[in-house]
């Protein structure tokens, strides 16, 4: 009999950590065990629930990140950044700091290349775009799987949307100078750049 078993489940012992993390109140935001359509119900409810925790997460601290970028701290930038890659791979701003430096895009990736605060800012940036194009391409993939991408999300909005929305990219000219620089680069084949690590040496007069 799992009766007992689930009254455990559904209703802990609370203990200060319990009460402060209101286990009480978390544990209710599932139905009730007994009324569960099946044994995978549980799963599918906590699975998602705990990806819109950790997307309240990403958007509490991409706020922060807002706020380091109008102070152009790359240090905090750099690090809670990364708080948001590992989010984003457990589901699978901007330009305001750029423009501060009087940098444009195609200054930091080629012109004035150099792996300075203004590239490692923008390389977090274009990770965390790139984690996101991932997340939306495996939510896609099980959506595909689970009901089929001919009928419709469970808010009733045609899969066609998340198609679209898995083409959406935060950052389009990080990811443009790329094709920019490998076109121009063509053009000028054999030509060896300047070593970051080693630059040209000026010769004197």
């Amino acid at each position: 009999d799992k009766t007992d078993y689930h009254a455990r489940i559904e209703a802990p012992e609370m203990r200060d950590y319990g009460v402060y993390l209101k286990c009480d109140q978390l544990l209710a935001c599932q139905k009730p065990l007994a009324e569960m359509v099946n044994a995978d119900e549980l799963q599918f409810q906590i699975v998602h629930q705990v990806e819109e925790l950790w997307m309240k997460l990403i958007a509490y601290t991409l706020v922060d990140v807002l706020d380091y970028l109008e102070k152009q701290n790359t240090h905090r930038i750099v690090t809670l950044m990364g708080r948001v890659h590992r989010l984003m791979r457990m589901m699978t701003f901007r330009h305001a700091y750029l423009d501060g430096r009087g940098l444009t895009v195609a200054d930091i990736y080629d012109e004035h290349y150099d792996h300075g605060d203004a590239y490692v800012v923008a390389e977090a940036l274009i990770e965390f775009d790139e984690l996101f194009q991932k997340f939306r391409a495996n939510h896609l993939y099980l959506i595909h799987r689970s009901i089929g991408l001919g009928s419709k999300s469970l808010k009733g909005r045609p899969v066609e949307m998340l198609e679209g929305g898995a083409r959406h990219r935060f950052f389009p000219e990080l990811w443009d100078i790329r094709c920019d620089m490998t076109d121009r680069w063509g053009a000028e084949y054999g030509t060896v750049r300047d070593s970051i690590s080693h630059p040209a040496q000026v010769k004197a007069g």
